[in-house]
Order: C-alpha cells, then structure tokens, then sequence
C-alpha cells in the first residue's frame, strides 16, 4: 500500500506540470464540425446537458438490461473482429482529443486507479499542494483509452500471438530472402525486423535467440507472426496468473512497453512472453478458412497501427527522435549503427546524452511498438503477394493467380476475369520447418481449396481499404503518412524493398499494394456493378467466362464500399490519411497514380477512357446516391436494402435493423465531406441520425434496440457494434447541432458512453450514478471478453514479489484475460435485453 501511495504522490505533484493542450496521435476523421455549427471543436461554449444516468421521467422507470453469450464456447468472427478494432481506434484516441476536446496525457496514469474511469485534472490557480482534481468521464475514458486500447489487443491477439492463421513461414516474399529452410527464412528475417526495431538493445528480445526459452524463436518469446488470419476460432487460451516487475531487466526504470509512463508497473507474465497468449489447441479451434475480406480488414487495421509503430524514430535509451539528416536514414534501424539525430552532440558518452542523443537509432515509437508495427509490415506486404500469385480464380473451381505486379497494375476490364473467391479452405502439414522442432511450430501450407467461389463486394471494399491504407505508407508523395520518417526509412530499401514511385511492377510492398488496388477495384466494377444502374450488387457469380451481377443488395454492404472506395480515391491522389480523412476536393484526380495506366470499363467513359481516380469518385458517388434517393427518406427512415428486377431497383420493406440505419447514416456523412457545396446529403444524414436516436433508442433501458421500435432487445456482434459507433462518431464530429435535443455533443457523449461501457464492458450503470456497483451492474456477457496491462490490468510489486491484483483490478466489469482464461478479443455474438 505505501509503494502506491508514493507512486500516486508522485503523479500528483506531476499532474501540476501536464500542459494543457491535447497530445495527438494522429488526424481525426473528419476536419470540420456540423455546418450550422459556429464553435470550434474540442470547446464547449455552449450550456451542457448534465449526464444522470436515468431515464427521463417522461419515460417511466429503469429498467435492468440483461446479457449472455450466444454459444459456448465463444468465439469470435475474424473478419468481423478487424473490421470493429479498426473503427474502435478512430474512434479512440484520435476522436476524444481531436474532436472532444479530452487532453490524452490526463488518462495515462488514471487507467491504473482502482477507480475506473477517471479524468485526472490538474489543479488550477495556486494551491499549496497541488493536487490533481479527478473526475468521472464515461465518455472520454471509454473512448481514448478503453476503446482504443481494445482494439490494440485484438489486432496484437490475431497477428502475432494467438496463432489463428497461416503462418507467416508460408509468405511468398519471406521465402525469396536467404535461409536452409522455411523456417530459417522466417527466423533469420524477423531477427532482422527486432534488430531493426532496437529491441535487442533496448532490452526487450535477445539476439541471437536464448536456448533457455523454447519458446524464443526470433528474439522476443512466443512472438508468433501470422500471415492472413483464420475465419473464426475459439477464444479459449490459458494466460495464467503469473506476474514479472518487468519485462526489460536491463532497464527497468522503462518497464512494459518500452516508455516511462510504465516505469514502477509490474505487470503480467504474459506481456513479456506470447507463449502465455497462444490457443490452447489451435488446430482444433480455429476454423481453416480465409478469404479476402478478413485479408482486407486486417490490413486495414494493422496499418492504422503500423503508421503509428513505425512511422517514428527513438534511440537506443528509448527516447524519441523528431529529425534525422539525411545523410545518416540508410543506417538507421541496422545493427550497431551508432547515428543520432539532429543537432545531438556528437561527442557525448553512452547513457550521459541528452535525451533523444543517444548513439544509434532505431525504428518505432518504442522498441516494442517497432518490432511490433515491423512485423506488421512484413505480414501486410506478404498477404497482398499470396493474394495476388495464389488465392485468385479464373473459373471458380480452381486457384492461381495474376503472373506478375506488372499484370495486377496493367488488369483491365478486357483482361481474362481473375476473382477472388470468399472463401477458401486451408490443411496445414507441420514438419516442414527444416529442424524438427521449433519450425514444426509454424505450420507450412499443405493444400488450399474453394469453399465458396462467389465475388462479394464487401471482400473488394475490405481490400481496397487495406491495401489504400498500406499503400499510403510506402508513398513518398502522401505529405500525412508516406513522408513520416520511420516510414521513409522503412521503405527506402534497407528493410523493405525501394521503389520509383511509379506504377511500374516492380517487386516492392508500394506496388503489389498498387496491384490489389487495382484488381480490387477492377472487379468490383466489372462484376458487381450493375450497368444500367450503376449500383454495386452484394454478390457476383461467373458464368461460361462473364461475371453476372446479382440482383440484391444491403445498406451495410453499400456502407462497406463507399468507405473502402474513399480510402481507394484518396491513396491514388496521395492524401490518405490515417484516419481517413475525405478530400471533397476533386481537382485531386489529376494526380491519381493509376492513372497512368489506362483502364476500359464497358459503359460510362463517354467514348475516352476515364482516368482511374475519376471513376473511382464516380462508382463511389453512384452508391451515395442510390443511398440517398432509393434506400433513405426525408424523414430519416431507412431501408435494409433492395432487390433489383426488370431494370429497377425495389426497396426492401422489412423492419430497418441497427446496422441499416447505422451504415446509411455512414455513407450520407460520406458524401457529404465529398460534396461541401450539395448539402442533401447532410441533411439526409441529421435526418436518418436523428431518427436512430430515437426509434432504436431505448430510453428505460438506455440502449439501442436492434431493429427500429422493436423490444429492447439486440444480438450484438462486432460488425453491429461497429457500424453504431462509427454513426455516433460521424454524427459527433460532422452533423452536429448546438443545443439540438438530439444532436447535441454533450447528449451524444452520454450516448456515446453508454454504448461502450453497456455493450463492451457489459457494465449496466442500473442507478445511473456513473459507479461500478459490483457485482450487481456487471452483465453475464459483454463483447469485450478481457483486458490486459494498457486497461490497468497491472499486478502490484509486493517487496520484490509482484503479483496480480486479481480477475479485474480496476473493477469495471471486464476481467483480467488471466482470469476469464480467453483472448482479449470482441466475442462473436452477446445477447442485450430487458428485461
């Protein structure tokens, strides 16, 4: 107990000296607030609308909302899973201090408290001891630190720990680089990528691996790089209970995670060893099967994080670094290189540098996050080059794939139809690995078959979303996110493979990723879209050679094309943006880098090829506009979807379901940031927001129904989930309305909260006084399935013995993945209702 209250004094007299503006990790989604808005955002001039908890009392009386999981064991959907994490992250950090206003560097010690949820003030004005100020903010902690941080460990749990995937030991590019054996490749380039990260010399992993760790196959224990992630799997693991005071021995004042904020935490043995982390069987558990779409997303979401992991420079004490000469970028990142950065003293010794001087440099935000966006990288880089050589389909019955970049780059709408089928079932053969014994554990690919050869145009969207956002990393002309310099370096061919910056074929991660843009696109306008209609069908088949567009489609799907198209649109004309800011300015197009290649398409050039960039704006407008006149009203109403006959679209009449209504309200924002000067689509959007506030609002129950004015009741899933937070969002930051009684931000911040804290936490807040009652306001079930250290799941140092301060130390209902024995993923399906 005296350990903690030192460590509390501590943060108190440090509170005095945290600045007052907000510290960003990167651009929000969108850069304006609603246009009849005149306040700025992250200010509150206006007269807030106090959060109660409760009902109004017009409404009548709370009542209790009730959860369970829908199958035992829980498991959770892949695809579903990458989709959420990567909605879950812009809405996290970016989102609360962009748009809300919440100074980040407020929640970084606060996590830790034994009271959930706090905002730590600094003290104002002059005060003896100068204490902190704390206060409850549901909002802002389930939003910078829970829904973001979340969504860390489901990206973290699917690429390099769980083992629910191909082996990134099968990647086409890792078995071009120099070894004796799969295996060998696989090691000797992930011991490069730690090296190049600096978490050898940081601490953290141990070149050439120790033998005292089985376990320990590239330098960091248990790290297990998965190349393209399975459908679906069980959530079962066995984390145990064991605590470390720290992962790094060396220096332990920089505790987990490589910064000081950590310094002083003991935290869970499993942070320093994925082993911990791993499926208790995996073969048995996951389900054999990939596809595009979970390809797609979770490219999307580990780039969101690469560009954070790698986009930066720290030295060897840990410490960040804003500028390297040029002179010095090719030798950083490689062993024992011994530059500094910009304006360092050249002459200082080791350790007695200023910060931010040590000798040598490395990439990453920090060593950890460095190794971790690195690897990253090489899984992206080798899924879009298995995509391309071997997951596509010429007939639907059998897998090949385009010869070359080149040819993906150059496939045109009178090239020989390539497809890439939605599901394909893989058998793993083990011992392979050359060694008998660590590379059995990194199973080689033994045969790959159709399960389901049909084209969806969410797969399509999913990859170009991905691979746009990749994309953007590798380009030296995107000012936001090419131009960082951890990504330049990354790039410039010490570590992954230069480029000319040309849409040339060569064999580099810019271009195959320039290749699954293209093919994406490609297909989803000469197979899905329908050519009378210009809208795009949810499916497409293949007959005698010709794709043949289906006659159906869904709100949702056509929410997952616009958004994917508009990270396509703007990774062509080099202004992507890590959270995916939209550019309604379309003189851009111009500059479009596929355009350089001509593209064919049968109906809608007039007579002259249009240029790449233009007809994506045009395919993606098209679908906005079939959202706004076919499948929305005036009166916010929303349909499911249509179904197309005898050349007419007909709206599907069944009652509107949350995520309807949620992806149109997505789209119509979209749209709108396109379109500044056509406000209808803004319009339409506050229209469909408000009518989700309040049909599948319900206010006993304060939460949102799953279909429009039906019972409280709603089976969450993490595609669900996601589209309802990112409309929260997009109607927050873009359509808001000061004082409106819907559109307010301080009543959508309370809506906001509920959503996270009921759905994800299972936490239902039953006499609304913002406090944890436990255990009676802790659900059944929650989609959160655990948390680890980021979430204050920490162990305590007892006099040199750490151990965990139990299943959930900081008593906000979601238990230590320790404790609740699963991975800290979203689970496949939880049942909300009340009663």
């Amino acid at each position: 107990m005296r350990r903690t209250r030192l460590r509390l004094a501590a943060l108190l007299v440090l509170a005095c000296g945290i600045a007052a503006a907000a510290i960003h990790c990167g651009a929000g989604n969108h850069s304006s607030p609603g246009a009849d808005a005149s306040i700025p955002d992250g200010q509150s001039a206006y007269t807030r609308v106090p959060y109660t908890g409760l009902p109004t009392p017009e409404a009548g009386p709370r009542t209790p909302v009730h959860a369970e999981f829908t199958s035992t064991p829980v498991r959770t959907d892949t695809m579903q899973l990458m989709f959420a994490a990567g909605e879950m992250q812009t809405s996290g950090e970016p989102f609360a201090s962009n748009f809300a206003g919440r100074v980040l560097s407020y929640y970084i010690y606060s996590r830790y408290s034994a009271t959930p949820d706090q905002y730590y003030l600094p003290c104002t004005g002059v005060t003896l001891n100068c204490l902190i100020a704390p206060v409850i903010d549901l909002f802002g902690f389930s939003t910078a630190v829970e829904s973001y941080e979340y969504s860390k460990y489901h990206m973290n749990m699917v690429a390099n720990q769980s083992g629910a995937g191909v082996s990134l030991v099968n990647g086409p590019v890792v078995a071009t680089r120099a070894g004796d054996s799969p295996f060998g490749k696989l090691q000797a380039r992930m011991q490069a990528l730690v090296a190049a990260a600096g978490a050898d010399v940081a601490g953290y992993a141990t070149l050439p691996p120790s033998t005292k760790n089985p376990m320990n196959d590239f330098g960091f224990p248990g790290l297990w790089p998965t190349m393209v992630p399975y459908r679906s799997f069980d959530v079962s693991m066995t984390p145990g209970t064991g605590a470390v005071i720290t992962c790094n021995a060396a220096k332990p004042q920089r505790g987990y995670g490589g910064v000081g904020q950590y310094g002083g935490q003991a935290v869970p043995a499993y942070e320093c060893d994925y082993s911990f982390l791993r499926l208790n069987d995996v073969a048995t558990q996951a389900e054999h099967v990939i596809g595009p779409g979970i390809l797609g997303y979770t490219t999307w979401k580990e780039a969101l994080w690469a560009i954070d992991f790698t986009g930066r420079v720290h030295d060897s004490g840990s410490n960040p670094v804003t500028s390297v000469a040029p002179q010095d970028l090719a030798q950083v990142g490689l062993p024992g290189n011994a530059v500094q950065g910009v304006g360092c003293p050249s002459d200082c010794a080791p350790t007695k540098c200023p910060t931010g001087c040590e000798h040598g440099l490395f990439i990453g935000s920090t060593p950890l996050e460095g190794m971790w966006g690195l690897t990253m990288v090489e899984e992206m880089d080798n899924a879009g080059a298995w995509l391309l050589s071997s997951l596509a389909t010429s007939d639907g019955a059998t897998l090949g794939g385009l010869p070359s970049v080149s040819a993906a780059i150059e496939y045109d709408y009178g090239s020989p139809l390539v497809w890439f089928p939605a599901a394909i079932a893989v058998t793993e053969q083990a011992g392979r690995g050359g060694d008998g014994g660590a590379g059995d554990r990194y199973p080689s690919v033994d045969t790959l078959a159709i399960q389901d050869a049909t084209s969806r145009s969410v797969d399509l969207a999913a990859l170009a979303q991905g691979y746009s956002l990749f994309f953007g990393m590798t380009d030296g002309r995107n000012v936001g996110v090419g131009q960082q310099p951890g990504l330049q370096i990354a790039f410039g061919g010490s570590i992954f493979a230069g480029d000319d910056g040309k849409p040339d074929g060569e064999s580099s991660p810019h271009d195959r990723a320039l290749g699954v843009m293209r093919v994406a696109f490609v297909d989803l306008d000469r197979m899905h879209v329908d050519p009378a209609t210009g809208v795009a069908a949810d499916t497409a088949t293949v007959t005698g050679g010709t794709a043949v567009p289906g006659s159906t489609v869904t709100t949702t799907s056509l929410g997952h094309v616009v958004v994917g198209l508009r990270h396509l649109l703007m990774a062509c004309n080099a202004s992507v943006s890590q959270y995916g800011a939209p550019d309604g300015d379309a003189t851009k197009d111009i500059g479009g880098i596929l355009n350089s290649v001509e593209i064919h398409p049968s109906v809608g050039d007039g007579g002259a090829p249009p240029a790449f960039s233009a007809r994506v704006r045009q395919v993606l407008m098209n679908q906005a506009q079939f959202v706004r006149d076919t499948l929305t009203a005036a009166d916010g109403s929303v349909h499911n979807g249509a179904a197309l006959a005898n050349g007419q679209w007909t709206a599907s009449t069944d009652a509107t379901t949350l995520e309807a209504q949620s992806a149109a309200l997505r789209v119509l924002v979209e749209a709108a940031f396109l379109n500044p000067l056509d406000t209808s689509y803004r319009d339409r959007a506050r229209a469909v927001a408000k009518t989700l506030l309040t049909s599948f609002w319900s206010d006993p129950a304060r939460m949102f129904r799953g279909q429009a004015g039906g019972a409280d009741d709603v089976i969450m899933t993490p595609e669900r989930f996601a589209w309802l937070q990112q409309a929260l969002r997009e109607t927050y930051e873009a359509i808001w309305v000061p004082g409106d009684p819907l559109l307010d931000r301080a009543v959508l911040e309370d809506r906001i909260a509920r959503v996270n804290k009921l759905y994800l936490n299972g936490w239902d807040d039953l006499n609304g006084d913002q406090k944890v009652d436990k255990p009676t306001e802790c659900l059944g079930a929650r989609l959160q399935l655990g948390e680890q250290a980021l979430t204050g799941e920490v162990a305590t140092n007892n006099n040199g013995f750490p151990v965990l301060q139990g299943p959930d130390a900081e008593k906000d209902c979601v238990p230590n993945i320790a404790y609740s024995n699963t991975a800290s993923v979203l689970a496949g399906e939880v049942h909300f209702h009340s009663p």
